[in-house]
């Protein structure tokens, strides 16, 4: 008798969720509307009320088939892989444009966008040179993402890059070693990587045409990498991507070494904190301290409503990816349903321009009675909303009125 051993064939598409239909996720887990497989409605598969005999619309493409057709071209697994950069494309952004994909015809602009802010001026084509700090900072586009192992996802990293080219990106549990590379085109990285046990480690990559210098701070609480940023005519920003590991407690004077770095902060990334502020119906120690330093400090929370974790052994999705903000009172932050983890990237859309007085005060109490009276005089008629632009204005006035208000209002 012969016996033939073959390797594991694993599967080479990603994982694909049966109720909406999305990739890189569980059913089990899914909090979204369910969508049909076969037809492309808003019911679930197994509901579908057409005859068998239908032709089949793939809810991805359009095409004539079902929505967990392997060959579908907007699935993740045909996409085309990356060849080989030439010696000197990283300092040469022309040179990298040649072996991209071409650009993309102009099309009529999404009437749902991402985010409820106004487009940003200057979109990087692949062939475009990059913007300038001062047009690129009237908005800061910000990502981060709990890659938890980042080795084996580095094309699906490129292919984010392209997608949604944001200005930062910051990582959490990258899992790398010193010797492995992290190089992305026209980015410039930084790193954390733990070096006494497996997993952990932070990131940062940003746009090479932005000014910025890396300014490690030691903490032993939580796993960070830090960077300044210096913007034409104005203060500078520090910008921090945090790791926080599941057990433990986080040291608020760890925090303060961050938060009292510069006038202008921004921290963010995975703090496995969880409070009914950002999570719902879910806490921890964590949160509550978080919570009570964010008030405590005349800090602004950034967090998205919905869960962007996802844990592979459990029901039990929550929110534990989120951004604290100093001296700034604009902000979006949103879930972004892509790449391989347990966690979702969140986007945040930042306006640096809206600074938030500092108040030195400890937030106990809301007097609502007050709050109501400051916003009737603070925001007085109808805003005169003339175009996109003014819609953003008005969104940016009304952020701003209702943060003072609060402050005021408040003892």
């Amino acid at each position: 008798m012969r016996v033939t051993i073959e390797s594991l064939r694993k599967k080479q598409s990603p994982g694909q969720c049966y109720n909406c239909q999305e990739f890189f996720h569980h059913s089990r887990l899914c909090t979204r509307h369910p969508m049909c497989m076969k037809c492309a409605g808003p019911h679930r598969s197994r509901e579908c009320p057409n005859p068998k005999d239908t032709p089949p619309k793939c809810l991805h493409c359009n095409g004539p088939h079902t929505a967990n057709f392997t060959g579908c071209p907007k699935n993740p697994a045909n996409r085309r892989t990356f060849s080989e950069a030439p010696e000197n494309a990283w300092a040469d952004p022309g040179i990298i444009a040649k072996i991209k994909v071409p650009p993309t015809p102009a099309v009529e602009p999404n009437p749902n966008p991402a985010t409820q802010f106004i487009p940003r001026p200057v979109q990087l084509a692949s062939n475009a040179n990059p913007p300038t700090q001062e047009v690129f900072f009237k908005q800061m586009s910000q990502m981060i993402w709990n890659a938890a192992g980042i080795k084996n996802k580095i094309n699906q990293l490129k292919y984010f890059f392209l997608d949604w080219k944001p200005d930062i990106l910051a990582l959490q549990e990258t899992h790398l070693n010193p010797g492995d590379r992290l190089k992305f085109p026209n980015y410039s990285s930084y790193r954390t990587d733990r070096l006494t046990h497996r997993g952990g480690g932070t990131a940062i990559l940003i746009r090479n045409s932005i000014d910025h210098h890396p300014t490690p701070i030691a903490s032993t609480t939580f796993e960070n990498t830090t960077i300044e940023l210096h913007l034409p005519d104005s203060t500078p920003i520090t910008i921090s991507s945090i790791y926080r590991p599941p057990h433990g407690s986080i040291s608020t004077l760890e925090l303060n070494n961050i938060f009292n770095s510069n006038s202008k902060c921004i921290a963010v990334g995975d703090f496995n904190a969880k409070h009914r502020a950002w999570s719902s119906g879910t806490w921890n120690s964590n949160g509550t301290i978080i919570h009570d330093y964010i008030c405590n400090n005349n800090l602004i929370l950034l967090a998205h409503c919905e869960p962007t974790h996802f844990p592979n052994h459990s029901n039990n999705p929550s929110n534990l990816d989120f951004g604290i903000l100093k001296n700034f009172s604009s902000g979006d932050a949103n879930s972004i349903n892509a790449l391989s983890s347990d966690h979702n990237p969140v986007s945040f859309e930042i306006d640096i321009n809206v600074n938030l007085p500092a108040i030195s005060k400890i937030i106990k109490t809301t007097n609502w009675s007050k709050f109501k009276q400051i916003m009737s005089t603070s925001l007085p008629g109808n805003p005169n909303i003339q175009n996109i632009k003014d819609i953003g204005e008005a969104i940016t006035k009304l952020n701003s009125a209702i943060l003072t208000a609060i402050n005021l209002a408040s003892i």
